[in-house]
């Protein structure tokens, strides 16, 4: 889900970059984006020391291109830290550092500064990197690499550009959207609405969605899932997954379709959406993720429990639902008045359409209303719950003049479908000036028998007529529908950047930024049935992704342009790579994340996804115990994550670099070849649940060693050699 608060740049925790220094490192020497690299690269630091001296030079070890400040013996010092000056100027160096170094050598007391941003602050790989995907794609200590490719990435939304490069390959070679359903297109017949495009020449040829000149979310979202970044750092999750498309109806869509098709586009023609991919998975034989960033209020009346059910029908092994959560934190969403309490009460304010606020009890209580300021014009309505209960329908209706102005209140009273024993109390007020605009408007709920809870769904809940927090107001009760829907996996949305400069040079940073934590706007659970939502956390502010050409061209004046960071042109048309926020950003970074590891387990539950998370997510915030209303089991680690896929987090000492010696995997037979001179050494096998199959001691008098794994039966392993400084490794590898 979009939030129009666009802002970008890799930052580190402020706690971890001004706590106190470990081993002699001293971060306030480094620029934001340097502390981030140095805190999230510790499992690299970690591995580094067990690794000598003489191996650290090693060039497949990560290193940061930095500016850095030496007051003196700065060759020395960059040598001893077996860093590559690149360029000098004066007592500042250009240099490219071992990142398990950063740390070491901001102790040295001759640097007094360490900087890298620029290259490197609008990648969408600093999203890649804080979810651990680069590992992914290397293949870090896994059977092979893992990018997606075999799985396919359904997208539901709007405004598609079907001829970003971003959807074709890093070549330029293979197009990756295999079919459109434009549910907005003329009929073709042969879909309940719009058409369907299959091939190449038919998506190219029609260019774009129906919305795509007024729209560009689907081209931003089918990015971050799944775009290949061409010319450009700004890379999708699984870059090499194929795409299905669907270009739904949202409620601002209504010029593209005939009013008597209106009723045509419902949560029913979604399900629908989703189904038609799902299909298409199936009929090539392909594990498949959607991804889908829209949302409306849910409720306690059961007017989607069919559709959840049809979720579930439709979710299953290697089809796996995504949503977001919703941006609706921001606000004040829900307040309780205990039991005992005498009242509660607040203001609401809706300044163009009606004011709707829900609320639940299992005892009566009276609901009192006051409109207007003057007591000659004022407004009240006081009722007893009881004598709504008892009226025809459950159902009352008021209308009033205040100053001229019609005033309307309707009350509708029904059970909870989650539980038999509360009543809901659907509460709509509307004037013709909207709510609390031309004079305010008080609501109160008084009984001390009653616990009432009070949720807002359209307008919003004041402390007094101009602002403020109402009493006992928190921001929770707000991830929307289908997040809540049992089959989803509901995805909020973390910050990891907090600034972008834009194509015309201008900086855009965000105020209420904090590295890896929740960001403000996130909605929060519980569902209204009291399940955790969401269930997982993904970074989504300020996250780059493709923006569409006919948007570009057709919305010139858009604000969301000014959020481009970058504009190319590709076969005559102008593109751009934008910045957008909101948890709409965190779905697609999350259902990427699912396509690496169907990739690796195609037959994947959203049963077994959720243990996944519980096992492998990060805990931003320490404070809290996990799975909770505001992080679900915490922010998704796609390295981690898919250690658990392949069940390969039984072994805990698999080298993460490799010395001189040289480790091979083909037709059964593992070969091991070994530097001049490398001295004795063994050679252990484990399977992946951590148990050691062999181990053997070689004198390291032969330059290889052949080991005959032929007999073993299916599956993942790990060969571990361990001996002299030179001979050191680890080769994980898939026998089938």
């Amino acid at each position: 889900m979009r939030h129009q608060c666009v802002l970008l740049l890799v930052a580190l925790l402020l706690c971890s970059a001004f706590a106190a220094p470990a081993c002699g490192q001293n971060r306030r020497k480094m620029s934001s984006f340097v502390r981030f690299v140095a805190e999230g690269q510790k499992d690299v630091q970690s591995a580094a020391k067990n690794t000598k001296s003489t191996a650290r030079g090693n060039t497949s070890e990560p290193e940061i291109c930095t500016f850095i400040r030496i007051i003196n013996n700065g060759e020395r010092i960059l040598r001893a830290h077996y860093a590559k000056v690149l360029a000098q100027f004066g007592n500042i160096y250009i240099a490219s550092i071992p990142v398990n170094e950063l740390d070491k050598i901001s102790a040295e007391k001759a640097v007094t500064r360490i900087e890298a941003s620029a290259a490197t602050e609008l990648q969408m790989d600093s999203v890649i990197v804080g979810i651990g995907a680069d590992k992914v794609y290397a293949g870090t200590n896994l059977p092979e690499a893992y990018s997606g490719k075999g799985v396919v990435v359904g997208v539901v939304d709007v405004g598609f550009d079907l001829t970003h490069p971003n959807f074709y390959d890093k070549s330029l070679s293979e197009y990756r959207i295999s079919r459109l359903w434009d549910q907005l297109a003329a009929s073709d017949g042969s879909m309940y609405v719009g058409a369907e495009y299959v091939g190449q020449d038919a998506l190219l040829g029609k260019g774009c969605s129906t919305d795509g000149e007024e729209q560009t979310h689907g081209t931003e979202t089918a990015g971050i899932a799944a775009g290949s970044g061409y010319d450009s750092p700004y890379q999708g999750v699984a870059y090499e997954s194929e795409l299905c498309l669907v270009s739904n109806f949202i409620s601002n869509d209504g010029k593209f379709i005939s009013s008597s098709d209106y009723y045509k586009y419902t949560d029913a023609t979604n399900a629908l959406a989703f189904k038609y991919i799902f299909d298409y998975a199936t009929s090539v034989g392909k594990p498949c993720v959607i991804s889908f960033s829209e949302g409306s209020y849910a409720g306690f009346l059961d007017d989607e429990q069919l559709y959840y059910e049809v979720l579930d029908s439709l979710t299953g092994p290697g089809r796996i639902f995504v949503c977001s959560a919703g941006n609706l934190a921001g606000y004040t969403n829900y307040i309780h008045k205990d039991q005992g309490v005498d009242s509660t009460g607040l203001y609401l304010y809706q300044p163009d359409s009606v004011c709707w606020l829900t609320m639940k009890s299992r005892e009566p209580f009276d609901i009192v209303m006051k409109a207007g300021e003057a007591e000659s014009t004022a407004f009240t309505l006081s009722s007893n719950t009881a004598d709504i209960l008892a009226t025809k329908d459950s159902l009352i209706t008021v209308t009033d003049s205040i100053d001229g102005k019609k005033f309307v209140i309707t009350i509708n009273a029904y059970t909870s479908v989650y539980d038999a024993s509360s009543v809901i109390y659907d509460v709509y007020v509307s004037s013709g000036s909207g709510t609390g605009t031309a004079f305010p408007v008080s609501l109160g709920v008084k009984g001390k028998d009653a616990t009432v809870e009070i949720f807002r769904r359209m307008g919003y809940f004041r402390r007094t007529a101009t602002g403020g927090i109402p009493d006992n107001g928190d921001c929770t009760h707000c991830v929307m529908s289908p997040a809540v829907a049992p089959a989803a996996v509901s995805v909020g949305a973390t910050a990891r950047r907090g600034k972008f400069t834009n194509y015309k040079g201008e900086e855009h940073v965000t105020s209420d930024y904090q590295y890896g934590m929740r960001s403000s706007y996130s909605s929060v659970g519980p569902a209204f049935d009291g399940r955790i939502k969401p269930d997982v956390m993904a970074p989504g502010t300020n996250v780059i992704s493709s923006e569409s050409s006919y948007y570009e061209a057709g919305s010139p004046n858009a604000r969301a342009l000014n959020s481009d960071v970058a504009r190319f042109t590709y076969n005559g048309r102008l593109y751009g790579w934008n910045c957008d926020t909101g948890t709409s950003m965190s779905a697609p970074v999350c259902a990427g994340t699912i396509a690496l590891w169907l990739q690796a387990n195609p037959r994947l539950t959203r049963e077994e996804i959720i243990q996944i998370l519980e096992k492998t997510c990060t805990h931003p915030d320490a404070s809290l115990s996990y799975p909770n209303i505001y992080y679900g089991y915490g922010e998704v680690d796609a390295y981690k994550g898919i250690l658990e896929v392949l069940r390969m987090v039984g072994v805990k000492d698999i080298h993460s670099s490799v010395s001189r010696v040289k480790l091979v995997y083909r037709g059964g037979v593992v070969k091991l070849i070994l530097p001049p001179k490398a001295g004795a050494f063994s050679l252990s096998l484990y399977n992946t649940d951590g148990t050691r199959l062999l181990s053997n001691r070689y004198s390291g008098e032969t330059d290889e060693v052949r080991l005959d794994v032929s007999a073993l039966s299916n599956g993942i392993y790990i060969i571990n050699v361990d001996g002299s400084q030179a001979v050191r490794g680890s080769l994980v590898f898939r026998k089938e």
